[in-house]
């Protein structure tokens, strides 16, 4: 939200050019929102993360005795933040439209790996004093490797937007909007964990004792992304009888969106995705 509001001196110019010509189109809008983006995810191969990470040490090792792990599927979803802040000219001739224009904000995951390995080395073994029966129980090692490919954007966006009143208390809207934005944040988070414990009938957990952590983190190139996007919301004016409230609404915003990237090292992505958005709307 910081890098939206220190660009926002922006769009000043462009506020003093749109009412020059007040008969025509004016500024009548300022929209501030924030939310969630469900993208997919994809689920690649450790080979995909050793080409993005070719310095990481955790992925050098030889990985042919580790498994993908069989309850990912190949593609995911994940919640990541979003954030704009926007501008609504409105137009004299057209006044149920309306262009919305202003920067936004919004990161995401674009590709998981995740690998592990499980060997049992013999531990103990349990020898009943009435029956005679063995009971072996084996030490466990599983090593867990996971890799995320991450990005964080900050771009510019456009809307336009149909509304089905200006003056009601509550009103609907929805439109069609593109994105553009720079990746200033594209970094790949490798992991490898290692729990340690024993298994068998009578010990109390298949993981008892110990576990190592180390992490490596690695900056990639940026890149641009360029979005399609179309808003459906309900829009709430707070008050009907003090001026103040009377032009602050608050509003539920659903964005179905497609985003096309090419991601150096890694691929072009073509990811659809679920924008949830909550926000303020200031009128006037």
């Amino acid at each position: 939200m910081r890098n939206l509001l220190s660009v926002f001196i922006l769009m000043l110019p462009f506020l003093y050019m749109a009412q020059e010509d007040e008969k025509k189109i004016s500024i009548t809008d300022v929209y501030l929102m924030s939310g969630s983006n469900y993208m997919s995810t994809n689920i690649e191969n450790v080979s995909v993360f050793q080409q993005m990470a070719p310095n990481s040490s955790i992925l050098a090792q030889d990985m042919s005795q580790f498994e993908s792990m069989p309850f990912f599927p190949k593609m995911g979803t994940s919640p990541n933040k979003s954030s704009s802040l926007l501008l609504g000219l409105s137009f004299a001739e057209k006044p149920h439209q309306s262009l919305r224009l202003g920067f936004n904000h919004s990161m995401g995951t674009y590709a998981l790996t995740n690998y592990s390995r499980t060997t049992f080395t013999p531990y103990d073994t349990l020898t009943s004093s009435q029956t005679g029966e063995q009971i072996f129980i084996d030490s466990m090692s599983t090593t867990s490797i996971n890799g995320t490919a991450f990005s964080e954007y900050l771009g510019l966006e456009g809307s336009l937007i149909f509304r089905s009143s200006n003056e009601a208390r509550w009103s609907f809207f929805g439109g069609v909007g593109l994105s553009l934005r720079f990746c200033f944040n594209n970094r790949v988070n490798v992991t490898e964990s290692t729990y340690e414990g024993v298994s068998g009938e009578y010990s109390y957990s298949n993981y008892n004792y110990g576990n190592n952590w180390k992490t490596e983190n690695f900056k990639g190139y940026g890149y641009l992304s360029t979005s399609i996007f179309f808003p459906l919301g309900i829009d709430l004016r707070i008050g009907k009888n003090r001026d103040f409230w009377k032009i602050a609404h608050l509003f539920m915003e659903l964005r179905p969106n497609l985003t096309i990237a090419s991601i150096p090292d890694y691929t072009t992505v073509i990811s659809p995705s679920m924008v949830g958005n909550f926000g303020l709307r200031i009128t006037w």
